[in-house]
């Protein structure tokens, strides 16, 4: 589900006899994140960079019809890496959408997504979705608005650690018909704040046995009467509620004043 916390990209382009593009960055993250961030950004190896990435699977793509100019892309980094927050796929998704809007062919596009990562596609399309596959399969799920609060705590969760703490648990019983359909999905959405028990995610296992103290923060977004969950395979936590979350967000302040807590909307 698109939330409205995210990082900023500005972007601007120039006449050229071919294709291009260059990306700065400006790191506004605090503690590890910003470490973190330096190693896939233009100070790093911008090759990691999953923008970059996108834009270079774009320009080996045979046929692509890709606009004469220079594209000059600034990123303001918000959303820490290594969050669950798909900062990185956000704006690969975005950068991939604005040459969609250009003219550039929408299977190119596509296709370039789902080879720079999997959540990439979902941003393509700035809707909540059911997504299978690896990511490729978007079935748009109908969700009601609502306010959250986030917490981002300074620590970094790598996905193929989180996979391989997932191995074993997955091995386990069978998921619910209801969690993997469609149409379970669809049916919860409709009434989310109801049946707060269906919201689950596998990897709240893998990162609470790892970092306990992320358990306190999603039980006290219980006890404040939200729908909360880790985010992703990632550290971050999030609680939702139905109408302004204000109370919410000083509630978590006053108890977790260590932490960083951001406000959003969907």
């Amino acid at each position: 589900m698109p939330i409205s916390f995210g990082d900023s990209l500005e972007i601007s382009q120039t006449a050229a006899e071919c294709f291009g593009f260059s990306i700065t960055t400006e790191n506004q993250l605090p503690g590890c994140a910003h470490a973190a961030f330096e190693a896939a950004s233009e100070r790093g190896d911008i090759k990691v960079n999953t923008v970059f990435k996108a834009l270079e699977y774009l320009k080996a793509s045979p046929g692509v019809n890709l606009p004469h100019a220079e594209f000059q892309i600034h990123l303001k980094k918000r959303v820490p890496a290594g969050a669950g927050l798909g900062g990185g796929s956000s704006n690969a998704g975005i950068v991939l959408r604005f040459l969609r809007d250009l003219g550039v062919k929408p299977e190119a596009i596509r296709l370039a997504a789902i080879r720079a990562g999997a959540d990439v596609p979902f941003f393509l399309e700035n809707h909540a979705a059911l997504a299978t596959g690896v990511g490729e399969h978007l079935a748009p799920i109908d969700f009601p608005h609502g306010y959250g609060v986030l917490c981002l705590p300074d620590v970094f969760i790598s996905t193929p650690e989180a996979y391989r703490g997932l191995k074993r648990p997955l091995q386990g019983g069978p998921i619910s018909e209801s969690r993997t359909s469609f149409e379970g999905w669809q049916e919860w959405a409709r009434s989310p704040w109801t049946n707060a028990d269906f919201l689950r995610n596998d990897f709240e296992e893998v990162a609470f046995r790892a970092h306990p103290e992320l358990a306190s923060v999603k039980q006290a977004f219980k006890d404040l009467g939200a729908l909360a969950s880790l985010t992703g395979s990632g550290s971050a936590l999030y609680g939702i509620v139905p109408g302004p979350a204000d109370n919410l967000l000083q509630k978590m302040i006053e108890r977790f004043p260590l932490y960083r807590f951001e406000p959003f909307h969907f």
